[in-house]
């Protein structure tokens, strides 16, 4: 999920068995900026650049596993909470519309208080 690193300073942070992915943070952001995922050397993938993105609104990495009985999506999406939430919708939006209509799996942090009612488009 979020990162705080560039893509530049990712075999820092390297585990065992796994690649890593990550999509860089925004340029001069300092905190709250950077996605990444780690993904076991057993599969098979390749990063879909279409719906991977940096904005002040929404950061997105997506990779899809071929040597499955099926092909895979999975993707990490963050919001950072400086973001414009209703930016943030549109973009999310516009991500959901591109993706395969099954076997999509999607983690992150969408900084969302789902709890609250006065969790509002402002």
């Amino acid at each position: 999920a979020e990162t705080n690193i560039n893509e530049s300073n990712s075999k820092l942070y390297q585990i065992s068995g796994y690649e890593s992915e990550y999509n860089s943070s925004i340029a001069g952001k300092l905190k709250g900026s950077g996605v990444g995922m780690y993904v076991n050397k057993c599969f098979q993938y390749r990063r879909i650049e279409q719906l991977t993105q940096c904005t002040p609104n929404l950061e997105s990495l997506f990779i899809e596993i071929s040597n499955s009985e099926s092909p895979q999506t999975v993707g990490v999406i963050y919001r950072p909470p400086s973001g414009d939430l209703r930016e943030f919708y549109n973009d999310l939006e516009m991500i959901l519309k591109d993706l395969p209509k099954e076997n999509v799996h999607i983690t992150g942090d969408f900084n969302i208080n789902l709890l609250s009612a006065n969790s509002e488009c402002s």
